[in-house]
């Protein structure tokens, strides 16, 4: 659970097991994300952030963050329009 992390390891770990199985809207989904944990940022109280990595079912791999808010146990992700392969 997101609720009880808020060490940058824990957050990365976290990340990487919660976005795997995320659907974009063309049906892709997650099969595995590789984040940073040098990229963690608290970007506001009670919000982190992290960099990652995701490759989808179709192949491609891109670049986005995900935000975390720990005591609310809510993810989401954001791509970047500057990753993609």
């Amino acid at each position: 659970m997101v609720a009880a992390c808020t060490s940058h390891s824990c957050l990365t770990q976290e990340a990487e097991l919660t976005l795997p199985g995320t659907q974009a809207q063309d049906g892709s989904v997650i099969t595995k994300a590789t984040c940073l944990q040098s990229s963690v940022k608290h970007s506001a109280p009670g919000i982190f952030t992290v960099s990652c990595d995701a490759t989808y079912t179709d192949g491609s791999v891109w670049q986005g963050l995900t935000t975390i808010q720990p005591a609310a146990d809510q993810f989401s992700w954001q791509l970047t329009l500057t990753g993609c392969s």
